[in-house]
């Protein structure tokens, strides 16, 4: 009789234990931005079920966070600081394209930009920047901690981002209208990114500068939330636009799984490109 009861007290215990964790589990309590496993680690980057090497499943919300991440601190350094600014144009040279890696990679350009890119991201991670007032529009932000309040640091998050972006897929930046930071003034630039689906439009954010300076001879900016179409691109007030998209190129043993079959049935050239009006 000992025994028995003893028996049903443990399986009592292993239920109400299995349903906590589920509790704490559910999308309610978890941001599904960023779907982090501390303990899978090994050939999938730093945190295993957040990318598709070795048989995982894509995860289109966690990628397409990442991409308005990408263009949106990417648009944030290019318009305060004129070397990048440089950098950029020769990058894109007559092209409308640049790779990740070329950016935040092993690229010539990069060490510097990877370096601001990489402060930028934890700082928005850890968000203690910028001023809300300044930013009140932005891509929902990477979650710190774990449910149970445990995690990885901010910087293992900011690098397992990075290397998501350049190592794990081929992800690159699309400028539809150019890029002339150099020698014009532009009154806003918007980034965005790839719905991942057939839609041909999606949600941006607007960096606006507003064209009043403050005592310390700075531009006051503001960003907005944008819907990013065919009609905001031919507006001829929102001067550069950064699309962060994947690039479905050839598959090589040495490199990224560029095949995207997930979506065969989606061009990501399709979005946005070769729609500006004269």
């Amino acid at each position: 009789m000992k025994n028995l009861i003893f028996y049903l007290f443990a399986v009592a215990l292993t239920l109400s234990s299995c349903q906590t964790e589920d509790t704490l589990l559910t999308p309610e309590n978890k941001d599904q931005s960023l779907q982090l496993d501390a303990q899978e680690t090994g050939q999938n980057g730093l945190f295993g079920n957040t990318n598709r090497k070795g048989g995982d499943p894509l995860n289109y919300q966690v990628l397409e966070n990442r991409l308005h991440w990408f263009s949106f601190i990417t648009a944030k350094l290019l318009r305060h600081d004129a070397k990048y600014q440089a950098q950029f144009v020769t990058l894109l040279g007559a092209g409308s394209t640049i790779p990740a890696s070329d950016i935040i990679g092993d690229g010539p350009f990069t060490s510097n930009f990877y370096n601001d890119f990489r402060v930028e991201l934890i700082n928005y991670i850890n968000g203690v920047v910028p001023d809300p007032d300044d930013e009140p529009a932005k891509p929902p932000k990477p979650p710190l901690d774990l449910p149970g309040g445990f995690g990885p640091t901010p910087e293992m998050i900011a690098d397992e981002i990075i290397d998501y972006l350049t190592n794990i897929h081929c992800v690159e930046l699309y400028f539809p209208k150019g890029l002339d930071l150099v020698s014009t003034e532009p009154e806003s630039i918007t980034s965005t990114a790839h719905p991942l689906t057939g839609s041909m439009e999606n949600e941006g954010y607007k960096r606006l500068y507003v064209g009043i300076l403050d005592p310390d001879t700075s531009l006051v900016v503001v960003t907005f939330d944008a819907t990013v179409n065919a009609a905001y691109l031919n507006d001829p007030l929102h001067t550069v636009v950064i699309v962060a998209r994947p690039n479905r190129t050839a598959v090589t043993p040495e490199g990224p799984d560029c095949s995207y079959a997930q979506y065969s049935e989606i061009d990501f050239e399709d979005f946005l490109e070769n729609i500006i009006t004269p």
